[in-house]
């Protein structure tokens, strides 16, 4: 047997570097005696202690068997009939199934093994490996072994392989265990009998044995587990048969910022998300966006096909990040807009305005309050040219605290086709500025000067040139204000259907009087904390029966017949503020609420329910 082997030995070869060649003993390592590994014992690698066998600087690059001499068989049994022999001079598995026990080993099942003979040319035939196995210690021999892949070995605990000869590879019970894939190693057998068999390997997850050539796929295909057809195991869900009209139309319920987290979910979703239909409106209200940055990547992402976006109203209400360069990005990308609010927005600068108004020729709404660093809007004017205009026809400076009378003639000689313009809170305006509305704002029809304690008769006379265009008038807490100019203004502003007078003290029964016969069609009316009686409320249910709301909030000078007679006239009546006045009880309180069932009551008296 030992000349036979020599034999082989010289017909293969052996590399100077070769671990055989390396051993001290003078002895032949094949002459030596191991003895068996049974399933009791410890695989290679695992010691008592927990410790691995193989370490970083004697780890083998390929597994190898050494068995008995007593035991070696001939490699014929073994090898296939034609395989190209190789300087190792071992076969291979090509592959091996691992199953986790309880123990923390891994017993592995050969599935299909195959071997071939290096020692032949031709390729024609296949034979499965039969005989028992026997494993030694490959600690001594770590050096000169096969090149199949030191890296494509495990660094986790030694799996252990058994084989049964008697059983076939589709006899082996299948576990939803991981197939993995060894690297080369040396078989050993038994000359005679078959007996059960225990290797000791080190696997390699999902990696096709180098022994294996393209020219057999089959002996590679019965190793590996079956392949899965996902869709047969995963149910589809009843979402993705929803047509993309009917997904666009439920994500334009959601807001900007939603819309933008879903289109991370998933490729389908990403392109519905943005459908141009979708972003016809921009909102970003968050104080802690990036509100900049967010503009730009949102625009330059809608305007890739077109060139320019299709968003017409952008709502930036509370963003505090928001500088003048957000806005240029809007004026250059979203030269379609229409409507712009950004409330409370200190970054804001007139000059940002300039070259926002200036890019959108279609902008009819802006809605810039509590903009401290904003104190107009308007366009450059060059002496050659003829004054340019803006089409706003809504404009909102309240709590712009740097308003003047120069701020609101640069704005209302801009835009002539204003029609809502709303100045509360602006401390520094006075009459002038009213004369400046009247004379070029021939379209308005809602004004809000309140909490503007400079305004006095004069302002309303001027605003009385409006004539019957306007419609919407507030007034409150102008405390210079009296009957006279009231008189004046609704003599000619007649269309009047909301007027606010609120904290006007100086307001009297005579201006009540006046505003209920020339404005008829008054619709609401504020006139808390001013100086009226039920004499007045008397001529108002009589003039003005289609009242809608009314407040008389503090008037101190009201009681219940004041109430009866509103009640009585004014049948319609859907809202009614009498809290603070204490002048009214329980039995003025019934007689609203008999005659105005759906009539909402405001008060502070408990006693009332």
């Amino acid at each position: 047997m030992i000349s036979s082997l020599k034999h082989f030995d010289s017909e293969v070869g052996s590399k100077p570097g070769d671990w055989r060649n390396q051993n001290k003993n003078p002895q032949d390592w094949r002459e030596q005696e191991s003895p068996p590994l049974t399933w009791n014992e410890a695989p290679i690698g695992v010691g008592s202690g927990g410790s691995s066998g193989f370490d970083s600087d004697s780890a083998p690059s390929s597994i190898t068997y050494q068995s008995s001499l007593s035991t070696r068989a001939p490699l014929s049994d073994f090898t296939e009939q034609g395989a190209r022999p190789k300087s190792s001079g071992m076969t291979k598995l090509s592959s091996i199934e691992v199953h986790r026990e309880e123990s923390g080993l891994f017993p592995l099942r050969p599935a299909g093994g195959i071997h071939r003979n290096r020692d032949e040319t031709s390729s024609s035939s296949l034979r499965p490996v039969h005989g028992p196995q026997r494993s030694t210690d490959l600690s001594e021999h770590s050096g000169g072994l096969s090149d199949a892949g030191y890296h494509s070995l495990v660094p986790s605990r030694s799996p252990t392989v058994s084989y049964n000869p008697s059983s076939s590879p589709s006899s082996y019970p299948r576990s939803p265990s991981t197939s993995f894939s060894t690297s080369s190693f040396d078989t050993s057998s038994t000359g005679g009998k078959t007996s059960s068999a225990v290797w000791n390997v080190r696997a390699t997850r999902d990696t096709c044995p180098s022994s294996l050539s393209p020219r057999h796929p089959r002996s590679y295909r019965r190793s590996t587990t079956p392949l899965i057809n996902k869709n047969k195991l995963i149910k589809k869900c009843q979402f993705d048969k929803l047509p993309d009209g009917l997904v666009v139309k439920i994500i334009s319920y959601l807001t900007s910022v939603d819309i933008i987290n879903i289109s991370r979910t998933c490729k389908r979703l990403y392109f519905l998300s943005w459908e141009p239909d979708l972003w016809t409106s921009l909102t970003l209200t968050s104080a802690n966006i990036e509100t900049d940055r967010a503009i730009k990547s949102i625009l330059e992402i809608l305007s890739r096909n077109s060139g320019l976006s299709s968003v017409r109203s952008v709502c930036l209400n509370g963003s505090t990040r928001l500088t003048d360069r957000g806005l240029g990005v809007l004026a250059r990308r979203a030269g379609l807009l229409r409507q712009l609010e950004v409330q409370y927005c200190p970054g804001v600068t007139n000059g940002g305005l300039l070259d926002l108004v200036s890019r959108c020729p279609h902008l009819v709404h802006l809605d810039i309050t509590g903009c401290p660093m904003v104190t107009t809007v308007s366009l450059p004017v060059h002496p050659s040219k003829p004054r340019p205009s803006l089409a706003l026809e809504y404009l909102d400076l309240s709590d712009c605290n740097g308003v003047d009378d120069t701020s609101v003639r640069l704005a209302v000689e801009n835009c002539p086709q204003i029609q809502y313009l709303f100045l509360r809170r602006c401390s520094n305006l006075t009459d002038t500025s009213l004369k400046y509305v009247a004379s070029y704002c021939l379209m308005l029809r809602e004004l809000s000067i309140s909490d503007c304690s400079r305004i006095t008769d004069s302002g309303l006379a001027e605003l009385a040139k409006l004539g019957p265009s306007l419609r919407y008038l507030s007034v409150a807490k102008c405390h210079q204000l009296t009957d006279t100019g009231v008189k004046q203004l609704v003599r000619h502003c007649y269309k009047l259907r909301y007027l606010n007078l609120r904290g006007c003290e100086r307001i009297s029964d005579l201006a009540v009087e006046a505003m209920s016969k020339s404005c008829s069609r008054l619709r609401s009316l504020d006139i808390g904390k001013c100086d009226v009686t039920d004499l007045g409320l008397r001529d108002l249910s009589v003039n003005c029966p289609n009242l809608k709301k009314l407040s008389v909030r503090g008037c101190e000078m009201v009681t219940d017949q004041g109430l009866i007679n509103i009640a009585y006239y004014c049948r319609g009546l859907q809202q009614l503020n009498i809290q603070d006045v204490m002048g009214v009880t329980v039995e003025g309180y019934r007689n609203v609420k008999k005659y105005c069932r759906k009539c909402i009551i405001e008060h502070t008296n408990p006693g009332l329910g």
